[in-house]
């Protein structure tokens, strides 16, 4: 069998993707003071995100989410931490399977911001949380 060398640089190409997808952390970064935040693709050194103006973040929410692996064998829970802006969009800043964990990021994130925060963790059982008064260390 000969050697094509599209063959060779189309696996060469996948395998670069696998390790980028092994290897790459996702960060969202918030700029407060200036009303921005950036969402940064990182593997190794190499850094890459832009900076965008921050949205009128409605809310911040807490949401149980069941998952499956790829085979849909084994069953798993996470808690999401969502941002919610312009009424009913959002996007996920935090995923974590302790819920402690998730609740005090998204309540760390909601004082920070000065916005409210919603405990989804319970389906159909929403409730809002009172939040301290005093910005807690994030």
């Amino acid at each position: 069998m000969q050697n094509d060398p599209f063959s060779c640089f189309l696996i060469a190409l996948l395998t670069i993707d696998f390790v980028f997808m092994l290897w790459m952390v996702i960060y969202i970064k918030f700029d407060v003071a200036g009303r921005r935040f950036k969402k940064e693709y990182t593997v190794g050194l190499l850094r890459l995100g832009m900076w965008r103006k921050l949205p009128q973040i409605d809310y911040i929410s807490v949401f149980k989410q069941l998952g499956s692996s790829d085979e849909g064998e084994s069953l798993f829970i996470r808690y999401d931490v969502n941002v919610w802006y312009n009424d009913t969009k959002h996007f996920t800043i935090y995923t974590h399977p302790d819920k402690s964990q998730s609740y005090s990021m998204a309540m760390r994130l909601a004082v920070k911001l000065n916005v409210d925060m919603l405990d989804a963790t319970i389906p159909n059982d929403f409730k809002w949380v009172e939040l301290p008064v005093k910005d807690i260390c994030i």
